[in-house]
């Protein structure tokens, strides 16, 4: 009993301390979007967090004072958790997919088309009664603003490939197919030919910072591209982490046993 109390504290102990960078991770993608806008999911992050931690030290509690009721809850509570991380990564795989590696523009500055997405993607983040609120927090928090230090294209291009995301590369310019001229930050004016194409994206531009591209398709899939990428960390992490509590959940049975 000795034995088996022992390896059920090292087990808590270790999940504690797992949970413990999980939450600090939470935190940061919270405190560094670069807007409260960006579609970062550190909410699933806290709430795994959170979790691992509450189990955790309901399992040391039964592990230090040998309430086997506590150890029995901390098997049964670390046994959901793992079912509910299962769950959410089966979920995830089927609805939260598409955009592909985006069309190559500008000589690697990538566009997403809203299209390449999944229905469900669409329907529950950019359809238009949420999309109105999304486009009223981008203005709000002034979402293009890196752009504003951009004096020439090339500026716009180089700073691009490693600083401005998939979202602001589809809301704070025209669609490159459209073939508005760079003036400066961003202003964009209609050659003196003409446009290249007259599709509702290129109509929907406009030169006022309050308006910009933010009622493109081009937004809506640079925003939806910009959720996929940070989904896609998260779930490596969950799977990691289903991993480890898979084999923890079976030395704490044995031990337990």
């Amino acid at each position: 009993m000795g034995v088996s109390t022992c390896v059920l504290g090292c087990l808590n102990t270790f999940t504690l301390c797992l949970s413990l960078p999980i939450l600090l991770a939470g935190f940061l993608l919270r405190i560094t979007a670069n807007s409260p806008c960006d579609p970062i999911m550190y909410k699933p992050l806290l709430a795994i967090g959170l979790s691992l931690l509450i189990v955790s030290l309901i399992g040391l509690l039964g592990a230090c004072c040998r309430v086997s009721i506590f150890q029995w809850l901390y098997l049964f509570t670390l046994f959901i958790l793992i079912i509910g991380l299962l769950a959410l990564l089966s979920v995830s795989g089927v609805l939260i997919k598409g955009g592909g590696k985006g069309n190559d523009v500008m000589g690697g500055v990538k566009e997403y088309e809203l299209p390449m997405f999944s229905n469900w993607l669409k329907k529950n983040f950019v359809s238009d009664d949420h999309w109105e609120d999304v486009v009223n927090c981008l203005v709000h928090h002034d979402a293009c603003g890196k752009i504003s230090t951009f004096r020439t294209l090339m500026d716009f291009v180089t700073y691009k490939k490693s600083k401005l995301t998939s979202m602001e590369m589809g809301c704070c310019k025209p669609p490159v197919h459209c073939g508005y001229e760079y003036k400066s930050n961003t202003r964009w004016e209609v050659p003196e030919q003409g446009l290249a194409s007259q599709d509702a994206d290129c109509k929907a531009w406009s030169n006022d910072p309050d308006k910009l591209c933010y009622n493109c398709e081009t937004c809506k899939g640079g925003y939806l591209a910009f959720f996929v990428k940070g989904w896609k960390k998260i779930t490596a992490l969950n799977t990691a982490l289903l991993v480890i509590l898979f084999f923890v959940f079976i030395i704490a049975a044995c031990a337990l046993r």
